[in-house]
This record gives structure tokens, sequence and C-alpha cells, in this order.
């Protein structure tokens, strides 16, 4: 999701979004809502990296169609990205996606 499909729209819309914001915009969107009471409050969350594989599968086919069909972001098939030449664009972006998560929460600093 983060590596190749979420990278993919980033790239090819106008403004770029950062892929973390992206996750964001989609879990919104396509993931299940879940509800519970905190002290006597309904309170509603969305919590896509909790969900079974499956749902998951289902939100991400969801992320492609809207992708394609609202923007005219082709995404590459699955079996594609098993091909060889999909690995460096996997690793490259898997990457850039943990670089950002520990630059976010002040692991790690860099004069990148």
């Amino acid at each position: 999701l983060f590596g190749i499909v979420l990278k993919a729209i980033s790239d090819a819309l106008p403004d770029h979004p950062p892929v973390n914001a992206l996750y964001r915009y989609f879990e919104e969107v396509f993931a299940p809502l879940h509800s519970c009471t905190i002290n006597g409050e309904k309170f509603d969350y969305f919590d896509l990296k909790a969900e079974k594989s499956v749902e998951v599968n289902s939100v991400i086919d969801s992320i492609i169609h809207h992708a394609t069909s609202q923007w005219g972001i082709t995404i590459k098939e699955r079996d594609l990205l098993k091909l060889p030449e999909a690995v460096e664009a996997y690793s490259d972006a898997s990457v850039e996606m943990w670089k950002n998560t520990l630059h976010t929460n002040n692991v790690i600093h860099t004069d990148e």
C-alpha cells in the first residue's frame, strides 16, 4: 500500500501529497468505521492497520479504483509488481517511508 499504490498516486497528483497524508485520507474514505464508548461518550475511529488482510486488500482495491476512475492514475497490477524491475522501486519507496517516519518522530536527524 505505502510502497507502491500510495507512492504512485503521490507522484501522479500535481500537488504530490505526502504518502502518509494519502493513507489518512483513504483510511477515512474506505476503511471500516469502528465505534466504542469512552467515558459514556461514543467515539468513532478508523484503524486500517489492525484490519484483517481481506479487508485491507478490499481497501487497496478501492483506492486503486478511485485513483483510476477519479484521477486517471494507473497503478501497476500486483502480478507486475513481483517482477525484478519492480523490486527497486518498492525498496526505494520503503526507504523513503521509513526515513519520513523516523524524521517525523525525531528519532534520527541528517543533513539531507
